[in-house]
């Protein structure tokens, strides 16, 4: 009997997972000696309920944060937020300008052309991960294949 509750559990914890979808994840290089660089991807959420992306990590720097930019007038303020809503049946982008990761204490600059690995913890879904290309210093946008 605990074999099969087992087995319903993780096969909900699957279903959950599969309504997340993260796509395009990308990062921009950086310059030598470069101790924080920015993270951007888009979140599919195709189920009935909303989930929130409560944390992210990587290997490749001591922590991650999810920052938020906002306009005050003229000034443009970035700030940091505990978690990031991702709607029911709907899309969360993390872009240039916007909302984005950043990732903080670099273990080495970030090199064009190299990929690593972003964990993202979500309160429905658990844990994705997801691979990250390194595009050029100056990419402003996606790049679709």
């Amino acid at each position: 009997m605990k074999w099969i509750a087992t087995l319903l559990f993780f096969l909900c914890f699957s279903a959950l997972a599969a309504e997340i979808e993260v796509r395009q994840p990308w990062a921009r290089a950086t310059p030598p000696g470069a101790k924080v660089a920015a993270g951007y991807l888009e979140i599919r959420n195709s189920g009935k309920e909303a989930d929130r992306l409560l944390w992210a990590s990587t290997p490749v720097a001591k922590r991650v944060e999810m920052h938020i930019t906002q306009r005050d007038g003229e000034v443009v303020k970035m700030r940091e937020v505990k978690s990031l809503d991702i709607p029911a049946g709907g899309t969360r982008k993390l872009e240039p300008g916007g909302t984005h990761l950043m990732l903080i204490e670099l273990a080495q600059p970030l090199k064009q052309g190299e990929r690593f690995r972003l964990r993202l913890r979500f309160e429905r879904a658990g844990d994705l991960e997801a691979d990250v290309e390194v595009r050029a210093l100056g990419a402003r946008q996606e790049h679709r294949h």
